[in-house]
């Protein structure tokens, strides 16, 4: 359960809690050598409250699988995911696959990286679910300080497709320090 969702909040300006109950699923992976395949399959019964102490509302059956597909080949890699998330109430059914695809060669501690993703909603009922839908392309350089430690400049080219634009285009440079320890 979650209290005043965060995730919620992007949606309505009206504080709504989440739960979920009745979850089920599974992630196995395989690799041999240079391949790594990895499949994930979730279910779960979702409720929010649509006001304050109005209590939870109808139920929102979920169901999510993906499929990754990587390679890596010592100085070229390449990373991929292809997830579907289905929704679905008495009202509307909605079906939300998402893609990423990204290639990437290292070259000492320099790591540049381009990827480019999608999220498509499709809804059974435009009056009950309005679709949203965004692709993103991304420029990233990564630059290993050590083996426990990096420097990543990400530029971020972000395109909303919704009907009715749900948040707009964007751009977004962000530099991150991560460390391991």
């Amino acid at each position: 359960r979650v209290k005043d969702s965060g995730y919620a909040s992007l949606y309505d300006t009206v504080d709504q809690d989440a739960k979920w109950e009745n979850i089920l699923g599974f992630d196995t992976e395989i690799s041999r050598a240079w391949f790594t395949g990895r499949f994930v399959y979730m279910q779960s019964d979702n409720y929010s409250t649509g006001f304050p102490d109005s209590g939870y509302g109808e139920k929102t059956e979920q169901t999510v699988y993906g499929l990754a597909l990587n390679a890596d080949f010592d100085d070229w890699f390449v990373l991929s995911e292809f997830n579907v998330n289905k929704r679905e109430t008495e009202a509307v059914k909605i079906r939300a696959p998402a893609t990423l695809i990204g290639f990437g060669y290292r070259i000492n501690q320099f790591t540049p990286f381009i990827s480019y993703s999608s999220y498509w909603d499709n809804s059974s009922d435009l009056s009950e679910y309005e679709p949203e839908r965004f692709e993103d392309t991304s420029l990233t350089l990564r630059y290993d300080i050590n083996e426990s430690s990096n420097v990543k400049v990400q530029y971020n080219h972000y395109k909303d497709r919704s009907i009715a634009g749900f948040v707009g285009d964007t751009d977004l440079l962000s530099i991150s320090y991560d460390i391991v320890f």
